[in-house]
């Protein structure tokens, strides 16, 4: 039997948890803090990446499709919410080391300049692959290949919010966090996990040195609400300014379908790239 268990979706801080159940419970210091600065992710810790449950181990992660019994004793399961959908999956793929982008044609990634993590969401999103005959017609081209940013963010404005959806978990004996409580309810958030456990912590000021370190390495910390905020002030012809490194193809693609919705298109022929600033995307935008 697994004694603790962190079942997680990719981009909801699993191996974060999962040091946090084995060090927590003893003396440590930030030296002991996990965090890779250049990305924010928990990687300098090794953790128990398990395959299945039915082994025996004192702390593991786990993928929830992979949990096939109840073989554990207690579980927590971190998932992303409705307000941190953008949040999970774009820390999950600015945090990948393993990543798809070595099936993706180099001279094609070379010539348009894409960022690693915008390659990052083409293939992972399989967004270009396949790609309706259709869309090809639609852009004039006659290789998926020779689609221009703009013209990709567009097509995948239409499926964003199919992909990416709540998906809320009941497994037995299992506490289910949210990662959008970690946004303001960060140290009871860790406690209330630890506790359900049965991992009692040490010394609880560890806390607020740890919150202080991880929170300003999370570059997607608040997304879904920053896009939100740049999507209202288009829509009410207010002036905002979204943080930079909150535009990515993905979040963009999120804003455009989120105008749609709200019967608002972007002209958005040769547009590569939006505007942080809403006065100069809202000059592009017409009601339909």
């Amino acid at each position: 039997m697994i004694d603790k268990l962190i079942i997680y979706q990719p981009g909801s801080y699993g191996m974060f948890f999962e040091w946090c159940a084995g060090h927590l419970d003893k003396p440590c210091s930030e030296d002991d803090f996990p965090f890779v600065k250049s990305t924010g992710s928990s990687h300098r810790f090794p953790g128990n990446l398990l395959s299945n449950t039915d082994g025996i181990a004192e702390l593991g992660r786990i993928a929830p499709n992979l949990v096939s019994d109840a073989n554990y004793r207690k579980a927590i399961c971190l998932y992303a919410d409705n307000e941190s959908l953008l949040w999970g999956t774009s820390s999950w793929l600015h945090k990948d080391e393993i990543s798809a982008v070595q099936f993706l044609p180099t001279a094609y990634m070379e010539e348009n300049n894409w960022s690693d993590l915008d390659k990052r969401v083409i293939a992972y999103t399989e967004i270009t692959r396949p790609t309706p005959l259709e869309t090809l017609q639609n852009y004039n081209k006659d290789n998926v290949w020779h689609l221009e940013r703009w013209e990709i963010r567009e097509t995948l404005s239409f499926v964003v919010y199919k992909m990416l959806f709540e998906r809320k978990y009941n497994f037995s004996n299992t506490l289910n966090i949210p990662i959008s409580k970690l946004t303001n309810e960060f140290q009871s958030t860790i406690i209330e996990a630890m506790d359900h456990l049965g991992t009692t912590i040490y010394n609880k000021d560890i806390l607020a040195e740890l919150e202080a370190q991880w929170r300003p390495l999370q570059r997607f910390l608040g997304v879904d609400q920053t896009i939100d905020q740049y999507v209202n002030a288009i829509k009410n012809r207010e002036d905002y300014t979204i943080p930079e490194q909150h535009l990515t193809l993905l979040t963009e693609a999120a804003i455009q379908s989120k105008l749609r919705d709200m019967g608002i298109e972007i002209q958005c022929y040769g547009l590569n790239y939006l505007p942080t600033n809403t006065s100069l995307l809202a000059e592009l935008c017409q009601n339909v």
